[in-house]
């Protein structure tokens, strides 16, 4: 599950100017393809796991007065992690945000993520 915080971007509309916030929350999956092939891959190249990420979930924007709606949103994209340790590392990925309806067709966004994470 991903929450994003979405902090004041600016947009510009037929010569007005206003500033949106906002959230995102969807439900994610990663598959991960390089996994098919680990046992033909040197061990060095097996600490690198690109992978590609679908998700469905919800996006809320707002903007003082000229916009405040919600909308259902699919979220798409790919990232790599890197095993540091067999059970340590970090993540990266690059998504699109994508409302579902017509009512938000403009909050579409591309957002960059990092993070890192233990298994145990």
């Amino acid at each position: 599950m991903r929450y994003e915080y979405l902090d004041g971007f600016d947009v510009k509309d037929d010569n007005r100017k206003y500033t949106i916030d906002g959230w995102s929350m969807t439900l994610d999956l990663k598959l991960y393809p390089m996994r098919f092939f680990d046992d033909q891959l040197p061990p060095l190249a097996r600490r690198f796991q690109p992978f590609a990420t679908l998700g469905f979930g919800i996006l809320k924007l707002d903007s003082s007065g000229q916009l405040d709606d919600w909308d259902f949103a699919a979220r798409y994209g790919g990232g790599l992690d890197f095993y540091v340790t067999r059970n340590f590392g970090i993540s990266t990925d690059v998504t699109v945000v994508d409302p579902m309806s017509d009512s938000l067709e403009d909050g579409e966004y591309l957002s960059f993520g990092w993070g890192v994470f233990y298994l145990y």
